[in-house]
């Protein structure tokens, strides 16, 4: 797709004959009502080749078609050439594995290591436009798996699978403690603290937030610990296991960050799994753990 454009098109089936263009994109294709606004301002809508409105009506065997035209990717993205790994990729959706120390987006004109500056330039490199948009977020020291959208129709069906709780997310942590019991799920709800604007707190006025753990490995005095969130909420994992006294380890804010034998947060995004946006297969992805958290283990 070098020309910024994807394409999607439906044969309209029998039980929408006499009915109108509209009706097939909501309900053939899955397209929004923000897309479908924008795809008549770009004569995105093609009824057997032919631009076609909303209103138009269709008959059995037309060909309905809608054209996606990227806006010049994230023009103020600076590209900037920066590792990280691409775990699948094709027309509508890049997997990476992030890696730790890279934030997603730029916080300021002079960091310029994140994802977005990465991506930007990846994308320019194969001659690609596309706007960042990032499905699921990381925090800068977290490490592993992100989806991100490369068309606006994608990005709307993943984001709606995010809120419907359709994305499966997993994460490997290690903990500054062991965990008692051994497997659980903590349901404490989460809030802004009331004097930070980074650090979040359990409280009963917060928002709910539901984590599953389990306790794969536990040595001197640490535990790797498989965890599956129900919910998403900043810094979950950390305040869960802060809360219960055994804080991510290497975690500044949450926990403690010296005399430990890592120099970030111990938590690694391992395993995504969701629907296709486009074709409906259910995909799965997995991010080897990283060598600074194996190195504790040796695993």
């Amino acid at each position: 797709m070098t020309d910024g454009k994807r394409s999607l098109q439906v044969i309209v089936p029998a039980r929408y004959d006499g009915g109108k263009v509209l009706k097939v994109l909501r309900e053939e294709l899955r397209v929004s009502g923000t897309l479908i606004k924008r795809l008549k301002h770009t004569q995105g809508i093609l009824l057997n080749g032919c631009p076609a409105r909303t209103v138009d009506p269709v008959k059995t065997g037309d060909l309905l078609k809608i054209v996606l035209t990227e806006r010049e990717g994230s023009a103020h993205v600076i590209p900037v050439k920066s590792e990280f790994k691409i775990v699948y990729e094709d027309a509508d959706l890049i997997v990476v594995s992030k890696p730790a120390g890279m934030a997603v987006h730029s916080s300021r004109k002079s960091d310029l290591h994140s994802l977005a500056n990465a991506l930007a330039y990846y994308f320019r490199q194969k001659g690609e436009y596309h706007m960042f948009r990032a499905v699921n977020r990381l925090d800068r020291q977290t490490s592993g798996l992100m989806i991100l959208a490369k068309n606006e129709h994608a990005n709307a069906l993943l984001v709606r699978q995010m809120k419907e709780k359709q994305i499966e997310k997993t994460y490997l942590a290690i903990t500054d403690g062991i965990p008692n019991p051994s497997e659980g799920t903590m349901r404490f709800p989460i809030k802004r603290a009331d004097d930070s604007v980074l650090k979040r707190v359990v409280a009963p006025d917060g928002k709910e937030a539901v984590t599953h753990y389990r306790v794969l490995k536990q040595s001197g005095g640490f535990a790797l610990a498989e965890i599956r969130l129900e919910t998403g909420r900043t810094h979950q994992i950390r305040v869960h296991f802060a809360h219960i006294g055994c804080p991510l380890l290497g975690d500044w804010l949450y926990g403690r960050e010296q005399g430990v034998p890592i120099e970030r947060q111990a938590l690694h995004a391992w395993k995504l799994a969701f629907y296709h946006p486009i074709s409906g297969k259910k995909l799965f992805f997995e991010a080897e753990l990283p060598q600074d958290m194996k190195n504790i283990f040796e695993i």
